[in-house]
């Protein structure tokens, strides 16, 4: 399953120290060529069969959108990775709304329209300590996002065990605990944030794991969504649950059919054959339910293990993500996944690793052989940087030329 914390935390840990080092990447343009997949003599001869099955997944995505006229309006987002929930004690500091408010700037001057926001169960129950602290700041950054005539969306979590700088205990919990106090929280969101769309659930694989609860089965699913919607007050906010698409559509299936969700959240990370599939397949579920669907996180998942299987090498796996020979890649599959969208109705579109908007690490023998958790130190290093002086990647041109 995909271990969601490493996604992020480990990338914004250094951000949030604000690391200081500088990119030579160049302002934000609208004007950039569509990226093409790198030159072989540019990738390091290790990792050509894996750039080399990338390339067709990513044109086998391309595939599924060829000759489809775009439907309705998707909006393009990006995670605010300075707000990721998983910091703990970390977003209780001034320099955290600061340092958010720094990132949203970038955004806006990328044209994004949109920001997803990881909040963490169960932070902003009142029992929890500095539960009003953590309100406080998360209705900091809405507001901000709002200045900037931003949609919002709001990922509402549990904490990854190992990953975050929170211990977290969730014994005791049973499936109706949990769900009386996730939907408490919720409201919570509901009331003082108003987002445009709240997830409660999402990749029930992970949510299992983390939580120690039996999540990941349709009927489970179904449970704990209908018992977290009993009796919440929407208001203008949109709820919605879903899975990845390396899970069984089975989960969506059933979300769609027997709960009264407004939307479907679909993560997609692999991009196999298989897991193109069941997006496709979710897509069709959600048409044929007559309800819309949110892609809330995404990036090119640089693994040659198809679907699930592929998701146990996570933390090997993402800190690759900062080596600039993968840029184009990167660009060709943010192409792919907005035009997917596009086509298929998506209402909402929010790449992940962010951090590859401002900056990317050259590939170098040592850094190679260097841990995951230092090659991602390293890439925020470079990234804060970036971010500070106002630079952007051509992975983040790339984006904003897509979001323009």
């Amino acid at each position: 399953m995909k271990r969601k914390g490493v996604l992020s935390l480990l990338v914004m840990g250094c951000l949030l120290a604000a690391c200081g080092q500088t990119s030579s990447t160049s302002g934000p343009s609208t004007t950039v060529s569509k990226s093409t997949f790198p030159p072989a003599s540019s990738v390091p001869l290790s990792y050509r069969p894996l750039v080399a099955i990338l390339e067709q997944r990513i044109a086998g995505l391309r595939e599924r959108s060829a000759g489809l006229a775009p439907t309705g309006h998707t909006v393009l987002g990006a995670e605010v990775l300075y707000a990721n929930g998983n910091l703990g004690p970390s977003l209780l500091r001034p320099v955290a709304l600061t340092n958010a408010t720094l990132e949203l700037d970038r955004f806006q001057e990328l044209g994004i329209k949109g920001v997803m926001i990881e909040i963490t169960f169960p932070f902003l129950l009142p029992s929890y300590a500095n539960s009003a602290g953590y309100l406080s700041f998360y209705e900091g950054v809405v507001s901000a996002a709002r200045a900037r005539h931003m949609e919002v969306s709001v990922e509402e979590n549990p904490i990854f065990p190992g990953l975050s700088s929170v211990a977290s205990n969730y014994s005791g919990l049973t499936l109706q605990t949990y769900a009386a106090e996730q939907r408490t929280m919720a409201q919570i969101i509901i009331d003082d944030l108003h987002p445009n769309y709240l997830t409660i659930l999402d990749e029930t694989d992970t949510f299992a794991a983390h939580l120690g609860l039996p999540l990941d089965s349709p009927s489970a699913a179904v449970e704990v969504v209908n018992l977290e919607l009993s009796g919440l007050q929407r208001g203008t906010t949109m709820v919605g649950a879903g899975t990845g698409t390396w899970e069984d559509p089975a989960i969506d299936a059933a979300l769609l059919d027997q709960t009264s969700i407004d939307y479907l959240s679909i993560h997609v990370l692999p991009i196999d054959t298989q897991s193109v599939d069941n997006l496709v397949t979710i897509e069709k579920l959600a048409r044929k339910a007559k309800k819309p669907t949110v892609i809330d996180e995404t990036w090119l998942y640089k693994d040659a293990t198809p679907g699930e299987a592929g998701l146990l090498n996570d933390n090997e796996v993402t800190s690759l993500n900062g080596f600039s020979f993968f840029a184009p890649l990167d660009q060709a599959f943010l192409e792919a996944i907005t035009s997917f969208a596009r086509t298929h109705g998506v209402s909402f579109l929010s790449p992940s690793w962010t951090g590859q908007f401002f900056a990317y690490l050259d590939w170098t023998t040592s850094l190679d052989q260097a841990p995951p958790a230092s090659r991602r130190a390293q890439a925020a290093a470079v990234q804060q940087g970036a971010m500070e002086n106002n630079q952007f990647s051509s992975t983040g041109r790339a984006y904003s030329r897509l979001a323009s």
